[in-house]
């Protein structure tokens, strides 16, 4: 029975542990429950990071790609040669179009820019590449973006 002067002590300390208990418990709880969020986010960021190194490649990729199409179908070196009067004509008219799908199923798209677009530092062009990789259908697509000029 409960009462207002409790003659022994020991009657207010009943349940003080279980109490206690209850309240660590809660805490471990909670600790663990935040570290596992935190690891499982970390997981996920690990994950879209080796996603964007394949999206960065592909992107390079097609730079590469625009460089060669100037090299050998333009044959365009410095200087521009006689024959090729307007090399962006000549590289636009050889440049493959829409998306290029690639080995590890990743994808680049091209687009050309002439020298006097104010984003093109070149004299001549500026060709920029979008690399696009996506893993599965449920997670978002890594896209990068490499931008070389002539």
């Amino acid at each position: 029975m409960w009462c207002n002067n409790p003659k022994n002590p020991r009657e207010l300390e009943k349940g003080s542990a279980l109490f206690l208990a209850i309240m660590l418990t809660a805490i471990l709880l909670a600790i663990g429950v935040g570290v596992s969020g935190i690891t499982v986010s970390q997981l996920q960021q690990l994950r879209g990071l080796g996603d964007s190194v394949f999206a960065f490649g592909a992107a390079d990729a097609g730079a590469e790609r625009g460089l060669y199409v100037d090299r050998v179908e333009c044959n365009a070196i410095e200087p521009v040669p006689a024959n090729v009067p307007d090399v962006f004509d000549c590289v636009n008219s050889n440049l493959p179009v829409g998306g290029q799908a690639l080995p590890n199923e990743s994808e680049y798209e091209l687009e050309l820019k002439p020298d006097t677009d104010p984003d093109c530092p070149g004299d001549y062009y500026c060709i920029e590449s979008k690399g696009q990789f996506q893993r599965t259908l449920a997670t978002p697509a890594s896209i990068r973006n490499v931008q070389t000029d002539r």
